[in-house]
């Protein structure tokens, strides 16, 4: 199976003039998402196209895919030579045949999509994975170096994610032959960003190898290709947008994953922070707000400005999963706010995890709505451009000139002062005052009531002593958009 190699002006790339974005085809872009599942790859026929147009018609953009094959129906990496044992030096053709189709049909639909290339969840199922030495043809259980009957620790990541750090240069071998069968896969399509692993608590030389090696092999392969342009790009010293390709690795501590970048800006493209988005292992309210200001704040002060990005937002409805799951995953109400925190708080993407596992929204109907909603603010104004503003929303501490002020978690708003262009969003109602000093004072406001993702309301309003009175419709979920006249 084939497909045609993007333009190197149709990649998609850390963009030049705003590294906090992706920019695709030429052009800034904010990538936002929602599906049932982590692995849509593994989807055929009419689910997968059905699936990716309810996408697209919500006005969604970003998928995440991680190479898995644990649930029914899905097929493994390697061909099967006998009833349970398979060939590591040979990719699965029905496999393959997936994962091209995939890259086309999200192509097709302008679709960008972070590939996840190692789940440590995948190998806690050690004895019936083609990794384990009884399940292969190609080395024995002494040659690999590990007990066949032993499964894989997944909380300590020991074992098969040990293979850079014990030395295990078999094993090594045959995982680098895997990642480059995909990368030759992958490579041809210019709309596809990489994740080493997904909730990591790896050794670090076991990100540092794969990070390099990603980058390295993508710009060997570029400049092979009949795209010259990337023949330059295997130097990791070129500005972030000239590397070959983006590549992150994914840390279950968020705090963790920015560290590990300001500790080597130059094997990340950009900064996964899914784990910021759930009670367990991020936050909620204020201080989910407050984690990405601190973390956008170290990247700026360490002149690496990255993407941050969200390919997973948890989330449950209690009464479908219990107190336990949505005390680790968080509420439906807290998935959306994480959303819309995300967006206004100067994030690359944001992305609704997997509905089917529990652990997410997934794709349903109210997900729908806050996709539709936030395309038609991304649409209605020059979001890229506006920087996490919440100053501008006077709170209880400041001087201002209304008796009321704004509380925490009330209220987020991002601002492009040159453009005199606001975006304020409303939890759930509420009345926030707005620092309209140094600008005309005049403005026309227009609300959006976000589960509807309708526009149902736009005024003129004027400052009073330099501050705005901006109050909602409604107790519901609301956006204004202001404009300076």
């Amino acid at each position: 199976m084939s497909s045609t190699s993007d333009p190197s002006s149709d990649r998609i790339t850390v963009s030049r003039e705003n590294p906090w974005y992706f920019e695709y085809q030429g052009e800034p872009v904010i990538l936002i998402g929602g599906f049932e599942d982590d692995n849509p790859f593994q989807w055929t026929g009419d689910e997968l196209t059905d699936a990716l147009d309810l996408l697209e018609s919500c006005g969604g953009n970003f998928l995440r895919n991680v190479l898995t094959y644990r649930d029914e129906g899905n097929v493994p990496p390697f061909a099967e030579v006998d009833d349970g044992t398979y060939d590591l030096d040979e990719l699965n053709e029905e496999f393959e045949d997936r994962l091209v189709t995939f890259l086309e049909e999200t192509q097709e639909r302008d679709m960008v999509v972070q590939i996840t290339l190692w789940d440590r969840f995948d190998h806690g199922r050690w004895s019936d994975i083609p990794w384990n030495p009884d399940n292969n043809v190609n080395y024995s259980e002494d040659e690999f170096g590990l007990p066949a009957d032993d499964d894989v620790d997944i909380g300590d990541a020991s074992n098969f994610y040990n293979s850079v750090a014990e030395g295990n240069d078999l094993l090594l071998g045959y995982q680098e032959q895997f990642v480059e069968a995909i990368l030759d896969r992958t490579l041809p399509f210019g709309h596809v960003i990489y994740n080493i692993n997904n909730e990591s608590k790896s050794p670090p030389s076991w990100e540092r190898h794969w990070l390099e090696f990603v980058q390295s092999y993508a710009a060997e392969q570029l400049a092979s290709g009949e795209d010259q342009s990337h023949e330059h790009r295997g130097d990791r010293a070129t500005a972030v947008h000239d590397w070959p390709v983006n590549v992150t690795a994914m840390r279950l501590n968020p705090g963790e994953t920015v560290s590990r970048m300001l500790g080597n800006p130059d094997l990340y493209s950009h900064v996964e922070i899914s784990q910021n988005n759930q009670n367990a292992e991020g936050a909620t309210g204020q201080d989910h707000w407050d984690n990405i200001q601190t973390w956008r704040e170290e990247l700026y002060s360490h002149d690496a400005v990255r993407p941050l990005s969200n390919e997973k937002i948890y989330g449950c409805v209690e009464s479908e999963q219990g107190d336990r799951q949505t005390w680790a995953a968080g509420t439906a109400d807290e998935a959306i706010s994480h959303f819309w925190r995300n967006l206004l708080g100067g994030c690359a993407s944001a992305r609704f995890h997997r509905g089917e596992s529990g652990w997410g929204l997934g794709l349903r109907e109210l997900v729908q709505r806050q996709l539709e909603s936030a395309r038609m603010v991304i649409d209605e104004t020059d979001f890229v451009e506006a920087a996490p503003s919440n100053s501008l929303l006077r709170e209880r501490d400041t001087d201002h000139h209304f008796e009321f002020a704004r509380e925490d978690d009330e209220a987020y708003c991002a601002g492009n002062r040159s453009a005199g262009e606001y975006i304020v969003y409303f939890r759930s109602g509420g009345r926030v005052p707005f620092d309209a000093a140094d600008t005309s004072g005049s403005f026309t406001v227009r609300w959006l009531k976000v589960d509807d993702s309708e526009w149902v309301d736009e005024s003129s309003i004027d400052a009073e002593d330099d501050e705005l009175e901006l109050e909602p419709p409604s107790d519901d979920r609301w956006i204004a958009v202001l404009r300076e006249e």
